[in-house]
């Protein structure tokens, strides 16, 4: 006879025992949950802390504030700062405000919060598109864009050519080249979808249709809603890659019969720094902090990650002013020594593999 022996449990002891379990589990449970949730609501306080340093720093006045604030308590609660900082979650958020405010059939509202939150882009420089990259939506035009348009349905001769002149996150406004005849300003009406197809300089062709808000007379022009379903066409020689670089730009007097052959042996009148922010065997994009004039070349330093550091000349393509005084140059490369152009392109080359192999789309 065994000295020991364990005594048979019994249903009830069983049923105590499941429940002593189940009872503890659940304790466990509602303590990680409420874990998270402290977790969770202490780095969004956090979040909040920085979104006020944030505001602070850039200028934000008190009606831009309360407006981008309520904007993010509805649309982003759980991560407010990056509604303050990822240009495509301000759009997001913004893309949702302004359709709740256009469900009230409120056009005054409507456009009056468009326009506050244009300078709130502005303050925040969300309005910085990366040299090469896609727009998401026409809230991210320029002024100066052109912009061919045709009315839904209508024959492709139709098709007329037109300018952006005003962006804020309820409308754009285009006009009319000058020599327009009355005839053309008056080939569309308020309510109409309208076609537009157009180039985007070292990017690539969009096509969208956008709804025609009103018709303007005086100037002539036309006020549409913004579209956020653009359609992107790649059109570059050269795949370009997010290159983030300081760099040396050297200003020189650009040849007034155009021909760059000997353009190495040309001193630079003045340097400035920059940044670059896109890179392609074409061409660079570089941020600076003061206007360049377009008939310039341009000497800039590149520096790739295993390559020796070396220089180039490029041409400018297109200057645009950017917030809080910077500008963004688009350059294509002049003379560069093949060398140089394969060393940029081997660059390019292997920052594609990875990010095609994890799913990315390259731009």
């Amino acid at each position: 006879m065994p000295l020991l022996e364990w005594p048979t449990p019994t249903p009830t002891a069983i049923t105590w025992l499941l429940a002593a379990i189940l009872l503890v589990m659940f304790a466990v449970a509602l303590w990680e949950i409420y874990r998270r949730r402290t977790e969770r609501a202490a780095r969004i306080r956090a979040e909040w802390r920085v979104v006020d340093e944030i505001a602070r720093d850039k200028g934000l006045s008190s009606e831009q504030r309360d407006l981008l604030d309520s904007i993010v308590q509805r649309h982003s609660a759980e991560a407010p700062l990056r509604a303050f900082t990822v240009r495509q979650h301000f759009e997001d958020c913004v893309e949702r405000e302004m359709t709740a405010i256009q469900g009230k059939a409120d056009e005054g509202e409507f456009e009056r919060v468009g326009q506050v939150l244009r300078d709130v882009r502005l303050h925040l420089g969300l309005d910085f598109i990366p040299f090469g990259q896609r727009i998401n939506s026409t809230r991210e035009l320029n002024s100066g864009q052109v912009i061919w348009m045709a009315r839904a349905g209508g024959a492709s001769s139709e098709w007329l050519r037109a300018s952006v002149v005003e962006v804020d996150e309820a409308v754009f406004r285009v006009v009319p080249p000058d020599d327009s005849t009355a005839a053309t300003r008056r080939a569309f009406a308020a309510g109409d979808t309208i076609q537009c197809r157009m180039w985007r300089d070292e990017d690539a062709r969009y096509a969208f249709n956008a709804t025609l808000a009103r018709v303007e007379t005086h100037p002539p022009g036309w006020v549409l809603r913004h579209a956020t379903q653009v359609n992107r066409t790649q059109s570059r020689a050269h795949y370009r890659v997010q290159h983030d670089q300081s760099c040396t730009v050297g200003i020189l007097e650009g040849p007034v019969d155009g021909d760059t052959a000997r353009v190495k042996e040309r001193r630079a009148i003045t340097k400035m720094r920059g940044r670059i922010t896109s890179l392609s065997a074409g061409g660079v994009a570089i941020l600076t902090y003061q206007a360049v004039p377009r008939q310039v070349l341009l000497r800039i330093s590149v520096d790739l990650p295993g390559y020796e550091v070396f220089e180039t000349e490029a041409r400018i393509i297109s200057s645009s002013a950017l917030s809080a005084g910077r500008w963004l140059i688009r350059a294509s490369f002049v003379n560069i020594e093949e060398d140089k152009r394969d060393s940029i392109a081997h660059y390019v080359l292997d920052r594609q593999q990875p990010l095609t192999r994890i799913g990315h789309k390259v731009e």
